[in-house]
Order: C-alpha cells, then structure tokens, then sequence
C-alpha cells in the first residue's frame, strides 16, 4: 500500500518523456517515509556519521529542503548504499572508480561562495570541434585563496573521493592546472573573446 501510494498511477509503460520532477517528489516522499519509519532504529549510526561528517553536513544542511535530521539520514542512508555496493564488487573481484567532476556543487556555490572569483566562470577551452570554446558557467576557485580555504576545498574534495572509491577519473583536469575562464555579464562568452582569460 506504501508503495502504491507513493508510485500512484503512473504510466511507466507508456511514457514518451522521463519525469524528472515526478521521480525527484517520489523520491523523496520515500525517504521521508523511510525515515519516519526507521530513524529512531538507525539513530546511533546516523549520530556517528554526522559526527564524522560534521563540516559539510551542517554546511549543507539548511540548504535542503528536508529537515536537518533527515537531511543527516539521508545522506547516511545514500553513503551506507554506496558502501554496500563497493563491498558486492569488491567480493566480485571488481572495483568502484569515482569521478573527480570539474564543477562545483549548486550547494557548494551557495554555502562557499567566498572562496570563487567574483565576476569569472569556467568552461572548456577551444577544441577543433569547438573552436569558440564551451562556456560552462561553472565557480572558478579564487587563486589567492589558494593557500588557504580554496586549497582546503580542493584537498578535502580529493580525499573524500580517495577514502570511498578504489580509484579516480579526472575530468577535464585543465580545470585544476589551467583553467579556462571568462567574464560572466558580459554578453555571451563565445563572442567576447576579449573576456577569456587564464588563471595563473
């Protein structure tokens, strides 16, 4: 009945386009009532979690939507899942390689915007099949912080991926070492040529 309620009548066979906006209100309708079912059950593994999680989870926390008790158990719950599946591969004789994304979180933007250069974005340089470049939109790390709180953020982002993957994918790692950057409000970037610059 539980479930039921939650999938209601929709046509999985049927549907030309994916609902994205439904999946997502079904989503969480399920982790609100695995919640309120289970956290007392859960309740000191998802303490211990949060007290090993401390910074980012109250950093994160009140941009959710969620309650921040059950924003703190889902993502328990999400890093429990993810653990479960690195141990099946692993007795599979396989192995769980993570992807070190060149973006920034939409999280991340708001809660540490003080770390990103005011008035830049990155995006991809040019390439023989985008000549103009690809104005991506995404923060770029303000470079005189990088001795400090940016630099921490990168470190921290890297371990984290260490400590749970059994290996790395860097995408587009130019955006670590040379990034390409553009002015932001200033019209579209792929006709501003005079706006591209390079973080040295």
């Amino acid at each position: 009945d539980a479930w039921q309620a939650l999938v209601g009548d929709v046509p999985w066979t049927t549907a030309r386009h994916a609902d994205h906006a439904g999946a997502f209100d079904r989503q969480y309708a399920a982790l609100g009532a695995l919640w309120r079912a289970r956290h007392d059950a859960w309740a000191r593994d998802v303490a211990a979690f949060a007290e090993q999680h401390r910074e980012w989870l109250e950093r994160d926390a009140p941009l959710d939507a969620m309650p921040p008790d059950q924003y703190r158990f889902v993502q328990w719950l999400a890093h429990r899942q993810h653990d479960e599946l690195r141990g099946h591969l692993q007795r599979l004789g396989l192995s769980l390689w993570g992807d070190l994304q060149i973006g920034i979180s939409w999280r991340d933007r708001q809660s540490l915007a003080p770390l990103f250069l005011d008035g830049y974005a990155m995006g991809a340089p040019p390439s023989r099949t985008n000549p103009e470049g690809q104005p991506w939109g995404y923060p770029v790390l303000d470079p005189d912080q990088y001795d400090g709180r940016a630099g921490a953020l990168v470190l921290a982002r890297m371990g984290k991926l260490l400590a749970e993957y059994d290996g790395l994918r860097i995408d587009h790692p130019h955006g670590l070492v040379d990034p390409w950057i553009y002015r932001t409000g200033a019209g579209d970037p792929q006709f501003t040529t005079a706006g591209v610059s390079r973080a040295d």
